[in-house]
């Protein structure tokens, strides 16, 4: 783990009509869904906060994070020490705001 937590991470590419929808519930949440920020606790860049256990989003699989968004919300993944957070989080997003901000942070830097 050492070792690839030393690697450079390549950087996926946003979908460009994902953008600015994912941009804006990255760094803005939704108020009326009650969304938080994903940048409130994966910090403004993606680079996460690792002393809170909050992981790095920027340049992640913009599969592997809807799917994983996608299990958090449906109840399938329930592991890790901020699952709890994750699953409240997720239950609140539609299928199209997985896919945007999902996009977001694979373009994310």
């Amino acid at each position: 783990a050492a070792y690839f937590d030393q690697q450079d991470m390549p950087l996926g590419q946003a979908n460009a009509d994902l953008v600015d929808q994912g941009k804006s519930l990255y760094r803005g949440g939704n108020m009326a869904s009650g969304v938080p920020a994903c940048a409130g606790c994966h910090s403004p860049t993606g680079s996460g906060i690792e002393a809170a256990g909050y992981p790095r989003l920027s340049g992640q699989n913009a599969d592997y994070v809807v799917k994983q968004l996608t299990a958090y919300r449906d109840g399938e993944r329930d592991a890790g020490q901020n699952a709890s957070i994750m699953m409240d989080v997720a239950s609140k997003l539609t299928d199209q705001e997985i896919e945007a901000v999902a996009s977001y942070v694979s373009g994310l830097n």
